[in-house]
């Protein structure tokens, strides 16, 4: 009998993540802005006060394109918590000819946006990904009524998406920038992989696991 409904929590478990995907973060358009305007790229509408500090003023410049962004995958507070990681990568893992290639053309620009996507921008992936994973696990019912406590393993599905990404973006991003459409939204793609949803269903139902049915 626990098989049987560990196998039924599980089946009503994991297509709701999948449903999940038109609502209305889950809607990705067919075509997504390039990263050269999520890197501010295209003039901004409105410009800050310059701070005198060469790499601040393009971090800010990063984090104000990319907070107007309207990303069809994140929450207002996922989309924040990405810009001010990058941002503050960029102005604390890049050299100042780095950031300001960013924002230019050539070989240089090319190898350093790959630079800031790989060691910036993935790594910070993990923070909007454990968010999205966390809310998606909160909003199933199957998990609402597998136990009183069920943040419970709302929590542990989420951090473990987390620590997986933490350990994993390198890979990540190394086959994203292998596509033609690297410059695509990186994160956006990898939600919509299969690899995505096998991580975060494995993950979700192994917490259910230990923390229902207290298998180790």
């Amino acid at each position: 009998m626990r098989l049987l409904l560990l196998f039924a929590l599980c089946f009503l478990v994991f297509p709701s993540v999948a449903i999940a995907q038109d609502g209305p973060f889950f809607n990705v358009p067919e075509e997504q802005a390039p990263l050269d305007e999520i890197l501010g790229l295209t003039p901004p509408k409105e410009k800050r006060e310059k701070t005198g500090n060469i790499k601040k003023d393009i971090a800010l410049r990063y984090y104000d394109n990319c907070s107007k962004y309207d990303h069809p995958l994140l929450t207002e507070e996922g989309q924040d918590i990405l810009c001010s990681c990058t941002s503050d990568g960029i102005e604390n893992a890049l050299t100042t000819e780095e950031a300001q290639s960013l924002y230019k053309t050539g070989l240089a620009a090319i190898k350093a946006r790959e630079k800031m996507m790989k060691y910036i921008y993935g790594p910070c992936m993990q923070y909007p990904i454990r968010n999205l994973a966390y809310d998606a696990c909160m909003g199933n019912k199957a998990v609402q009524d597998s136990m009183d406590d069920y943040k419970v393993i709302c929590n542990c599905s989420a951090d473990t998406m987390g620590r997986f990404m933490s350990a994993n973006y390198e890979e990540i991003m190394n086959g994203a920038l292998q596509s033609p459409q690297w410059y695509n939204d990186p994160l956006g793609h990898y939600l919509q992989s299969d690899g995505f949803q096998l991580k975060s269903s494995g993950f979700l139902k192994r917490c259910v696991q230990i923390h229902v049915y207290g298998w180790k």
